[in-house]
């Protein structure tokens, strides 16, 4: 088995801003291994919120051995957009050369539709509600936010698609103070969740706040062992989200199921090979495509 690794651009539509910055462009990293005339691709997005690039990321894929399974992949890599691409690849590869889906490899139903959310980028109100009434056909749109001016930008996008269902994210760009001054126009403005409102490490200070609106913490997704643990601050109906691209804990969580009805599937700027072997193994195996 061999393992290589490219580095691909792909210019976006427009530009889409968070609370950390702007990007023009998506550097992927395209993972591919080979065995026995079967081709098996993956692909990830490296974040430097991560401490990733894209260079470091090719390099540590095309480095893996040719003897490497999904399960030893675990134990070589750390989670992470590498191990992403490689495990994506790796379940790519095992569903064309059994000329099955990768769900029926994973032990799982066949997946149905799901809702996801449209993301709108961070802008001025009158951008934002440009996109929002350009998009109001849908039924969840998530709102990118994270600045202490925040407000004029939520009520734009309310006026822009009354009635879609909202999703927040701040990308961990609001102080406690900026959350608590927002928390009762949320809920006065439909909003559904809230996604990272606070930065890493200061997840405690939502302890002792009111919770008109369910929250989603940093993106992480804490040990088996951790997880109870991890829910400390957060009441019946908030869970940490389940997002650190870890493609290989996607069957386990589809069988556990949704915890307290929350569950999420999708990808950011990154085509179907990102995510082919996670969120319970969604992409048809067979022909390497998703959904």
């Amino acid at each position: 088995m061999t393992f290589s690794a490219q580095i691909e651009s792909f210019r976006l539509a427009q530009a889409f801003t968070i609370s950390r910055g702007s990007k023009t462009e998506a550097r992927v990293v395209t993972a591919t291994v080979t065995r026995d005339g079967v081709t098996g691709r993956g692909e990830c997005v490296p974040y430097a919120r991560y401490g990733e690039t894209v260079e470091g990321v090719a390099e540590a894929v095309a480095a893996l051995p040719g003897d490497v399974t999904r399960e030893a992949l675990q134990r070589l890599l750390p989670p992470g957009a590498a191990r992403n691409a490689a495990d994506c690849a790796l379940w790519d590869w095992e569903a064309k050369r059994a000329g099955r889906r990768v769900w029926d490899l994973a032990g799982l139903p066949a997946p149905g539709p799901v809702i996801t959310a449209f993301t709108l980028s961070l802008d001025t109100p009158e951008a934002m509600e440009a996109q929002a009434r350009l998009h109001a056909h849908r039924p969840l749109l998530k709102i990118k936010l994270g600045t202490p001016s925040d407000m004029p930008r939520l009520e734009a996008v309310r006026r822009g698609a009354p009635r879609s269902r909202l999703i927040v994210d701040a990308n961990e760009g609001w102080s406690p103070e900026v959350y608590a001054d927002l928390a009762p126009h949320l809920l006065r403005l439909g909003v559904d969740l809230v996604e990272q409102p606070l930065p890493a490490g200061q997840d405690e200070a939502l302890a002792g706040m009111p919770r008109p609106v369910p929250r989603l913490r940093r993106r992480e997704l804490p040990r088996p062992r951790l997880a109870r643990a991890a829910q400390g601050p957060l009441r019946r109906g908030e869970r940490q989200a389940r997002q650190d691209r870890r493609p290989d804990r996607g069957p386990r969580l589809a069988r556990r199921g949704p915890a307290d009805g929350l569950s999420g599937h999708g990808r950011l700027h990154g085509r179907h090979l990102a995510r082919d072997g996670a969120g319970g193994a969604r992409g048809p195996g067979g022909r390497g495509r998703g959904p």
